[in-house]
């Protein structure tokens, strides 16, 4: 099977990252993150470049507020 490396800071970082990774190949939040869950996410989203992840972060941390 093939594997996909990502590089992270921290192992902290992993649930955010399979975040993004999802983010990607569906392009849809998990519905139901947190705020908190929104701001790792996009932080994560910008370090891996992912800028449609980032906008769709702040899109839902908007309708939270």
């Amino acid at each position: 099977m093939p594997l996909l490396a990502v590089p992270l800071y921290s192992s902290d970082d992993l649930g955010a990252a399979n975040e993004v990774v999802r983010y990607m190949y569906t392009q849809e939040l998990t519905p139901g993150l947190s705020p908190l869950e929104l701001l790792h996410v996009r932080h994560v989203a910008q370090y891996l470049l992912c800028s449609s992840c980032v906008d769709a972060c702040a899109v839902a941390l908007a309708a939270a507020a």
